[in-house]
């Protein structure tokens, strides 16, 4: 087997792997919180009335709990991951990994549509890069409402995980805009 052709299937089968883990660590991060949203949006977490999981027989401290834990145990099903990570883990998976994965379609989108090589791609770089871009989605989240909102708000994870996706996509130019923002709206840095 000739060094070319190790060099593209070390690529392809790169892409691959980083895709589905990307795609899997992503989905389960955000189902942390989307369970939450989903019970939130349907019972009162604030309810002092006890109840007890009759399958079980554990006590909750209201029918909201119960019903959190029952999604979790579903999620857990084929996340058993999420049952020992924090809630905010959730939004930081969901947002590098769906990072990655714009990443990796963006990379794809040139071997699609430009006819670049496997091997030619930044089929490590790019995918990385688009990973902490996602880190940088989750903060600009973050950041913006609190300088425009006051009081409580809360990142929707769907959003997060589209946003992050975006990014990663168009990565370069999501550089190429944030630095053209800091410049000069920022440190009023003009060309």
């Amino acid at each position: 087997m000739n060094i070319i052709m190790k060099a593209r299937i070390n690529s392809i089968i790169s892409l691959i792997f980083w895709g589905i883990t990307s795609l899997y660590l992503g989905i389960g991060g955000c189902l942390k919180t989307e369970n939450y949203n989903f019970v939130s949006g349907q019972y009162n977490f604030n309810d002092t009335t006890k109840v007890i999981d009759i399958s079980n027989d554990l006590p909750y401290s209201n029918y909201a709990e119960l019903k959190l834990a029952n999604e979790d145990n579903k999620s857990a099903k084929i996340f058993p991951f999420l049952s020992i990570i924090p809630g905010y883990m959730g939004l930081i998976l969901t947002a590098c990994f769906f990072g990655m994965l714009g990443g990796i379609i963006s990379i794809l989108k040139d071997i699609a549509l430009e006819n670049i090589k496997p091997e030619d791609t930044k089929y490590f770089s790019i995918p990385l890069l688009s990973f902490f871009t996602g880190l940088v989605i989750l903060g600009i989240n973050y950041i913006i409402p609190t300088i425009l909102v006051i009081g409580e708000n809360k990142i929707r994870p769907i959003t997060l995980l589209f946003l992050s996706l975006f990014a990663g996509i168009y990565t370069r130019q999501f550089y190429q805009f944030i630095s053209s923002i800091i410049k000069t709206k920022i440190f009023n840095y003009e060309n």
